[in-house]
């Protein structure tokens, strides 16, 4: 079987069709090709090597290994659920990681795909060590890094130098490595930019679509500079709706790094539901990257954020599910100073 054919298995088996630039990454990969991958958020970049560890047992007569390193434990999680309910063996290293005999199972090749943070990957010690010696490591394939904006500063860098600084750090070849990418035109959002005097009443037409439809209310993400305007807002919505106390009744949520672990699973698992009766999450950078919610009317930006790059990720959210939506930015006077030159 050649490299052109084996993805055409992998749709058959699991009932879905690669998209055209999915197709261009795994073949670019399959061939050995160091590859950059940028496309635009929600295209499915994490469907590229979900799959490519069967990919090369089809090419080759025996299964490859695939390791993933993410900055994001939330990210990882949900991935890792995701693939084991579809029958992909995959697991997770490091912090979160409880049980210990993982690691065992590793060295012996039993997980197809292992996701790790860069500090357990590169820290001496248990995990690293299942990388470096045993099945995995004579089985590894490819090694991918998602997220891969996390390596570097971007601000006030050039699209060109962002992708030169990235392929510097990783110690690719640039001439040597294959980009594939597709530009982020999602003609289904709505951009709006606003002036801001920092006030909660110009969220007040969220507040009302919240207190009139309740469990009908648009889905909507705030995104918020810190943590402490995430929980002022929160705070500001809980009181003006009556928020309940049980948690699985409650219309708005808040989700950032300090997030009680409770609170942060209750976001993940319930928000994503196409009938969820959260309806309103006010977060920070902390939630989002590779969370798949495709059903998000509206992305409202409280303050842009201080680097440009960050903002087409966020807009990204909505409307995932080609929906009609509106990607909302509230531009604050106070803030403008710390705020990316190119996006001012």
């Amino acid at each position: 079987m050649n490299v052109n054919n084996a993805p055409q298995v992998i749709e058959t088996k699991y009932s879905f069709e690669f998209k055209e630039k999915q197709i261009e990454a795994i073949n670019s990969i399959a061939n050995g090709k160091d590859t950059f991958i940028v496309l635009p958020t929600g295209y499915g970049k994490t469907k590229i090597y979900s799959h490519l560890p069967e990919i090369y047992g089809l090419l080759n007569n025996m299964m490859g290994t695939i390791l993933v390193i993410s900055p994001l434990q939330s990210l990882m999680l949900d991935q890792v659920a995701k693939m084991s309910a579809i029958g992909i063996d995959a697991t997770i290293v490091g912090e979160c990681q409880p049980d210990k005999s993982v690691a065992d199972h590793i060295l012996k090749g039993d997980f197809g795909i292992v996701f790790s943070s860069p500090e357990a990957a590169l820290t001496p010690g248990m995990w690293r060590k299942c990388f470096t010696s045993g099945v995995f490591c004579d089985n590894l394939k490819a090694v991918v890094i998602d997220e891969a904006h996390c390596i570097t500063e971007w601000y006030q860098q050039p699209p060109k130098s962002i992708r030169t600084q990235i392929l510097k750090k990783l110690d690719m070849i640039e001439k040597e490595v294959t980009t594939v990418y597709q530009l982020p035109d999602r003609q289904n959002i709505m951009y709006t930019v606003k002036k801001s005097r920092n006030n909660f009443i110009e969220l007040q037409w969220l507040l009302d679509d919240i207190v009139k439809n309740k469990f009908n209310a648009k889905k909507t993400v705030v995104y918020c500079r810190n943590i402490a305007t995430c929980a002022n807002l929160y705070e500001h919505f809980s009181m003006n709706i009556n928020q309940c106390d049980n948690i699985t009744e409650r219309l708005v949520a808040m989700y950032h790094r300090s997030t009680a672990k409770l609170n942060k699973d209750h976001v993940l698992e319930e928000f994503p539901k196409n009938n969820s009766k959260l309806r309103l999450v006010f977060a920070t950078v902390a939630f989002g990257m590779g969370v798949d919610i495709p059903d998000i009317d509206y992305v409202v930006n409280w303050g842009a954020h201080v680097a440009l790059n960050s903002l087409p990720r966020m807009c990204g959210r909505a409307g995932r599910d080609g929906r009609q939506s509106k990607s909302i930015v509230f531009l604050q006077g106070m803030i403008l100073p710390k705020t990316d030159p190119v996006l001012k």
